[in-house]
């Protein structure tokens, strides 16, 4: 009863369009970034109105490019927030790959956690993620905390396997000490890694950009297509009637479309995923 309860007041939010805003709003800035219901309404409008001229075009009626235009509202917020988790695992990715080069080299100069943390942070504005966790971590440590529990500070938030080797190898050298724990740090090689993720994630933005060309290029050919049916059934349209005022094809131009918009931006969220996994 519990589960059903839950399951119809998430459907209801979803339905409340001020409620998905406002929801949208809050996961972006979750994020780090602003975004406001002014500007969710700005992007609305923009394509609402491409999509209101592509239908003009078309040759669709009023309803059936309404409809459109209210999936559209629909599918707009999973676009939205794809275009800004794109952009937060980015940097996520690249403040994670900044500290693992620091701390590897602040280490095996200074040889003390605390000292390395210190010296890492500065690499880092106070505006990026990774830095609260940073000196969350340097103050753990300050008041008596263990390292294990200090570094598990930064470690749970960017859990990959280079930063659990590196943290490890750093408490080792730290507790222990030995020539031999220094040299297993040149074995973490992520800067290997750095770069493997980089191409792929450029890989699939270029996916990204491709899926929007193939997108505008099916939509233009099928213009193509409209204009040379007016033409060719101009003089013939007394006989065989007008074509474009068919239920037919009204129906069958408006799944076109719709497929076209769906697979767009479901493409676009689904490529857009992690750069900082845990089993890498």
């Amino acid at each position: 009863m519990g589960n059903q309860t839950k399951r119809e007041a998430n459907l209801l939010t979803y339905l409340n369009p001020f409620r998905v805003i406002k929801t949208l709003e809050y996961q972006i800035s979750g994020m780090g970034y602003s975004y406001s219901l002014i500007s969710f309404f700005k992007n609305f409008l923009l394509f609402s109105l491409v999509i209101i001229i592509l239908g003009y075009l078309h040759k669709m009626q009023v309803i059936y490019i309404m409809v459109i235009v209210m999936l559209y509202f629909a599918l707009l917020p999973f676009s939205i927030y794809s275009q800004y988790k794109y952009l937060y695992e980015q940097k996520r990715f690249q403040e994670l790959c900044v500290y693992l080069k620091q701390m590897k080299i602040n280490f095996k100069s200074h040889k003390k956690i605390i000292t390395s943390l210190r010296e890492t942070k500065e690499n880092f504005d106070k505006t990026d993620r990774i830095y609260p966790y940073i000196e969350s971590a340097i103050q753990a440590i300050e008041q008596g905390k263990g390292y294990r529990e200090a570094l598990d500070i930064i470690e749970k938030p960017f859990k990959n396997s280079y930063i659990m080797k590196l943290h490890a190898y750093m408490i080792l050298g730290e507790m222990e000490g030995g020539q031999t724990v220094f040299q297993a740090l040149d074995s973490i090689d992520s800067e290997a890694w750095h770069t493997d993720t980089y191409i792929f994630q450029t890989q699939k933005y270029k996916y990204q950009n491709q899926n929007g060309l193939y997108t505008f290029i099916g939509l233009a050919i099928s213009l193509v297509v409209v204009f040379m049916f007016q033409g060719i059934l101009g003089e013939a349209e007394s006989v065989l009637g007008n074509i474009f005022v068919k239920t037919s094809y009204q129906l069958y131009t408006f799944i076109y479309i719709f497929i076209d918009l769906v697979s767009y931006v479901m493409i676009k969220t689904i490529i857009t995923g992690k750069w900082v996994r845990e089993d890498e």
